[in-house]
């Protein structure tokens, strides 16, 4: 679930603070619904890639959380990438590359998190502290720094844009709680399967022990 909110709360920072001026009308009805569609669909493809495969795990496992979310930020980050083609027009491409930053740090992040580096060349030695994974997460810290600081940079920037179109509370609350009963609905749902594989899982274990 976590990453899923985390998908939505960056998607909503983008529109509302980041987005360029003359998209943020023409998809101001829409933009919400679609990102919670989005969001939810990137939680049910990572929910189905950890019932679905078992150890050793393969590669696709993580294919269906990097392209389902990937494709989300690629997409949701297109109403930033005009910014880039106005301030390259004007030759002040030196403008928006706040948002460089965490683009940066997110594909680095992709790299550790898909490649189990350092810990495949160095077996054991990364047992406790300094596995691909904990790196991920370190640079997603960054990444959610950097977020911050380009909203705050465009908010700055961008006062006129954000006195006409203020973001509504109520739109915003009423996103998270239809993820939130999407996801739970989901889970619901799914619920039989999960409880076969937390049966099976606990066969395995006991088998092993063994």
């Amino acid at each position: 679930m976590g990453i899923g909110y985390y998908a939505l709360g960056a998607c909503i920072l983008v529109y509302y603070c980041s987005c360029h001026e003359k998209y943020y009308a023409m998809l101001e009805n829409c933009f919400l619904p679609v990102v919670v569609v989005m969001s939810w669909f990137g939680f049910l493809c990572c929910t189905v890639s950890k019932l679905h495969y078992r150890r050793p795990y393969p590669f696709q496992r993580k294919l269906w959380s990097i392209c389902s979310f990937g494709f989300q930020f690629v997409l949701v980050s297109s109403v930033v990438y005009a910014r880039y083609y106005d301030s390259l027009i004007n030759n002040a491409i030196s403008f928006p590359n706040h948002h460089t930053r965490y683009v940066v740090y997110l594909l680095v992040s992709v790299f550790f998190f898909s490649s189990h580096i350092p810990e495949k060349f160095y077996p054991g030695t990364f047992d406790f502290i300094g596995q691909g994974h904990q790196i991920f997460h370190i640079m997603v810290s960054f990444v959610t720094f950097e977020q911050f600081n380009a909203a705050m940079i465009d908010i700055s920037y961008q006062t006129r844009l954000l006195t006409n179109h203020k973001p509504r509370a109520d739109q915003i609350v009423l996103a998270m709680l239809a993820f939130t009963v999407l996801v739970l609905t989901t889970i619901y749902f799914l619920r039989p399967t999960i409880q076969n594989r937390v049966k099976e899982d606990s066969e395995l274990e006991q088998m092993w022990k063994k």
